[in-house]
């Protein structure tokens, strides 16, 4: 707001206070309207962001549904990967394993980066903040610990081609192949437990849990 001096000088005590009030009252109006602006985008911007960040959890939450739905099947496979082994290794052909149908959770954060990038998580109350901040921490943890069992099942399969592809391996060959199958299947419940915390976790987050 531009404050414009009186087009005429001012004659008075009392139209120079007249003028001030007018200017003053000019001022607080306009302090006032671009408080209210701020405040209603500043609100949108939450508003957004927790549509966003709602939608994203739910997405991730059917992710996390799907890689509980094949937990049997692959620690199935995994056991039949070692009862392979033992065939191998007591003289008999490698047994036919089929295809393997591997489930990989990948969960989004996308939301949550926006909504740090824009600035809406400061305008959310700490409580809820906070909340968000700690499912999406646990998101990353599981993240690592998903890194970590496709490393082991990419090891995995090194094994399997070893033992095709050599018709003397030792003891300590299959040991090491036994060792990597059950670290996978360690790894495996270990992120099941997780995919479990997590689907509570979003439960709890959804409108109308509480």
């Amino acid at each position: 707001m531009d404050v414009h001096p009186p087009h005429s000088p001012i004659q008075s005590i009392k139209k120079f206070l007249i003028h001030l009030l007018a200017i003053t009252i000019g001022l607080l109006m306009a302090l006032g309207l671009e408080t209210t602006a701020e405040w209603f985008h500043h609100r949108h911007l939450v508003r957004d962001a927790r549509v966003n960040l709602v939608q994203e959890m739910s997405d991730n939450r059917h992710v996390i549904e799907r890689h509980l739905s094949v937990a049997a099947a692959e620690t199935a496979r995994l056991n039949q990967m070692l009862e392979a082994l033992d065939a191998v290794e007591a003289g008999k052909p490698l047994p036919t394993l089929g295809e393997f149908n591997w489930s990989v959770p990948l969960l989004a954060d996308s939301s949550w980066g926006a909504a740090q990038s824009t600035g809406a998580t400061s305008y959310m109350s700490y409580a809820e903040a906070k909340r968000y901040a700690q499912v999406y921490t646990e998101q990353a943890l599981y993240a690592t610990a998903v890194d970590r069992y496709i490393e082991g099942r990419r090891q995995i399969f090194a094994d399997l081609a070893h033992i095709q592809g050599s018709s003397r391996l030792s003891r300590e060959d299959y040991e090491a192949a036994r060792r990597n199958v059950f670290s996978n299947l360690v790894s495996l419940a270990m992120l099941h437990e997780v995919d479990r915390e997590l689907d509570t976790t979003y439960i709890r987050l959804m409108p109308g849990s509480n």
